[in-house]
């Protein structure tokens, strides 16, 4: 590795080694690279003639050289945050050259190092606009010139919940803002309406409809054509147990569903 470059005679050479009888002997290896992370070290013999013998002076203790890498020069890109509850997964992308990626999740300063593509945060709080920041760094460090990749992203409350007459009906989802009788959601987000027995069930057969505005949404011009009790993925999902109740899920909110929801469930009884 460096028999080729080594010279006693041109100082522009990559290794250049030179010296003097009194002053010691020195040698110099520029422009190194990671491969150059070994152990060195030296050894001088008795520069005077003699006849037969050659005395060894000394060995020196070694030392090793390490070459760091340059961090990293791209930026994370693909962030993504999910949030469940008080919860939330970030996820990104893998960047050329990082070992590892720092963390900072404002407010709070919370840092955290991993050195995996995704990363859980837990016991966030309601009512809290959070930024996340990534930046991706190696043993040579954070390059201070690449932006971090940034997301913002708000955990939902348990949302509204109202038990009369014996059903239980809530509303979770990414709640802004809640009062008495409405809550507010950002448009584009998902709410999940709950309706459950608030009473001892005697009965396994328990008919459940949800409504807006008074009506069932199984007749509603809106709901009608995207509800569905078989594809997940649907905008307007509904699905349930006999035994924990009924749930229909609402993606991607748009200002035409600011509607008035309820619930309501119907026993029925079984003969001998």
């Amino acid at each position: 590795m460096y028999s080729e470059d080594l010279s006693m005679d041109d100082p522009n050479a990559r290794a250049y080694f030179w010296g003097s009888i009194y002053e010691g002997d020195y040698m110099r290896i520029k422009n190194l690279s990671i491969h150059d992370s070994r152990a060195f070290s030296c050894q001088q013999h008795d520069a005077r003639n003699f006849s037969c013998v050659l005395s060894q002076i000394g060995v020196s203790r070694t030392i090793n050289l390490q070459v760091l890498p340059k961090p990293p020069v791209d930026r994370v890109e693909d962030l993504k945050v999910a949030t469940h509850g008080f919860t939330a997964t970030v996820t990104w992308a893998p960047v050329a050259d990082a070992t590892f990626y720092m963390l900072n999740l404002i407010p709070g300063n919370t840092i955290v190092k991993t050195e995996d593509l995704e990363y859980h945060f837990e016991e966030l709080l309601p009512d809290t606009q959070y930024t996340l920041e990534v930046f991706p760094g190696n043993a040579g460090g954070i390059n201070t010139d690449v932006m971090p990749a940034t997301v913002d992203f708000r955990v939902s409350r348990e949302g509204k919940s109202s038990c009369d007459y014996d059903v239980c009906f809530s509303i979770k989802g990414d709640i802004i803002e809640e009062g008495d009788d409405y809550v507010m959601v950002p448009e584009s987000s998902t709410v999940t309406l709950s309706c459950q027995p608030n009473n001892k069930v005697t009965s396994k057969h328990i008919f459940t409809d949800f409504n807006v505005d008074g009506e069932s949404v199984f007749g509603d011009e809106m709901y009608s054509e995207d509800l569905s009790m078989d594809d997940p993925n649907a905008r307007a999902y509904f699905w349930g147990s006999i035994y924990e109740g009924d749930y229909m899920r609402i993606k991607n909110l748009s200002i035409h569903d600011s509607r008035a929801f309820s619930c309501q469930q119907s026993q029925i009884g079984v003969s001998r």
